[in-house]
C-alpha cells in the first residue's frame, strides 16, 4: 500500500467525507490532518516500523485522523473498545506490545496509571499533530496495518492482524457487492474496534467518496431526525438497533413514528449483520418500511465472507453466498464436510 490508496482522500478534494455533530469536513481537510498526525508520529524517523500504536477514541475526526496516520507513518493501528474496563485493557495492550497510546485529554486520567504500568507513552492527537507535513514513507501493501480483538467468545480475546493488502480487498469487495457510490450518506454509530464500524462502514465510505455521519452513540432521536429529512441513504447495523428502533416507535406519535418508516423506506439499502438477525424482526422491518434487510456473515480473522444480494432474492434467516473471491465449505456438527 503506498502513502494513501484511499482515492478520495486528496488535498484538493472538496466533498464532505465526515459529519461531527454540527461540523463538516472535507476529504481535502481530513487528507492534510492526517498527513499532519502521521508525521507527527515520525517525528523525523522514516518509518514505523510496524510499531504497536494504540488508540482509545469514539468514533470522530481524532478516530479517523489517527488510524489513517498510524498507516501511513507504516505503524500498526490497534483500535480500542471506549467501554473496556481497565483489566481488558491491560490484556489488549499487553497482548499487542503496545509502544504508544492516543486517546482525548478526556480519558487520560483513567488511563495513566495502567499506561505507566506498561511503559506505553500516552499522549492526545493535539499532542502528536504537526505544523507541517513532513516525507512520509512508501508503505508495502504486504506489511501489516492493523490488529483487531476478537469478541472473547471461546477464550479470551485473540489479536487478529491484517496487511494492507487484505484491507484493501475486504474493501473493494464490499464496494462491488453492494455498490457503494460517492452519492451515498450514512451514520456511523457502532463500536470503532470491529470490523462492522471500521471496514463495512468507515473504510468503505472513505474509499468510495460518501459521506459519514460520526456519532458517538446510538443517538435515537437525532439519528431518526436525520432520517426523515432524507439525510441518509445506506443505514447498517446491528439486529439490536433495530430492536431498538421498534420499541422507540411505540414510544412516539403514529404520524411520527410514520415519517421515519417512510425516511427508510427511501433508502437503497439497510444491512442488519453482526448477529443473527432473527425472522420475526426481519419480516417486522419489512412491514414497517418496505426495506428487505441484507443480511451478510463476517469474522475479525477475514471479515466479511458471505452476504445476501445487493440484487436479487434476499432471504430471512440467512446469510446469503459467499462473496467474490471467498470460497465456502459447509461442515456437520462432526467436523465433516
Amino acid at each position: 500500500m503506498a502513502v494513501n490508496t484511499f482515492p478520495q482522500l486528496s488535498n484538493d478534494n472538496d466533498k464532505v467525507a465526515l459529519v461531527e455533530v454540527d461540523q463538516s469536513y472535507s476529504y481535502g481537510t481530513v487528507n492534510e490532518r492526517i498527513d499532519r498526525f502521521a508525521s507527527g508520529l515520525l517525528a523525523g524517523e522514516q518509518d514505523l516500523e510496524e510499531e504497536r500504536i494504540a488508540f482509545f477514541i469514539p468514533a470522530s475526526l481524532d478516530y479517523v485522523t489517527v488510524l489513517h496516520g498510524v498507516w501511513r507513518a507504516g505503524g500498526i493501528a490497534v483500535p480500542l473498545n471506549v467501554a473496556s474496563a481497565v483489566a481488558e485493557l491491560d490484556h489488549y495492550l499487553s497482548c499487542a506490545s503496545v509502544t504508544r497510546m492516543i486517546a482525548n485529554s478526556e480519558y487520560h486520567e483513567a488511563l495513566s496509571e495502567l499506561c505507566a504500568s506498561l511503559n506505553i507513552e500516552l499522549v492526545s492527537v493535539d499532542q502528536v499533530l504537526a505544523d507541517s507535513v513532513g516525507a512520509l514513507p512508501k508503505i508495502d501493501e504486504t506489511r501489516r496495518a492493523m490488529m483487531l480483538f476478537t469478541s472473547g467468545t471461546t477464550n479470551k480475546p485473540k489479536g487478529v492482524v491484517s496487511t494492507h493488502k487484505t484491507i484493501k480487498a475486504q474493501i473493494t469487495t464490499l464496494i462491488d457487492a453492494w455498490e457503494w457510490s460517492e452519492n451515498d450518506v450514512i451514520p456511523l454509530f457502532l463500536p470503532l474496534h470491529h470490523i462492522h464500524g471500521i471496514i463495512n462502514i468507515l473504510s468503505c465510505g472513505l474509499w468510495a467518496g460518501a459521506t459519514v455521519h460520526l456519532f458517538s452513540k446510538f443517538d435515537i432521536p437525532r439519528i431518526t431526525e436525520q432520517v426523515t429529512s432524507g439525510t441518509y441513504n445506506v443505514f447498517m447495523a446491528v439486529p439490536t438497533i433495530y430492536v431498538k428502533l421498534i420499541q422507540y416507535f411505540d414510544s412516539i406519535d403514529p404520524a411520527t413514528v410514520r415519517a421515519i418508516c417512510d425516511g427508510f423506506a427511501e433508502m437503497r439499502l439497510n444491512i442488519s449483520g453482526s448477529a443473527a438477525c432473527p425472522v420475526k424482526l426481519f419480516k417486522q422491518w419489512q412491514d414497517l418500511t418496505g426495506q428487505v434487510l441484507l443480511e451478510r456473515y463476517g469474522m475479525t480473522e477475514i471479515g466479511m465472507g458471505i452476504s445476501n444480494p445487493y440484487h436479487g432474492e434476499r432471504r430471512a434467516g440467512c446469510v446469503g453466498q459467499a462473496l467474490p473471491g471467498v470460497e465456502v465449505q459447509l461442515f456437520d456438527e462432526y467436523d465433516s464436510p
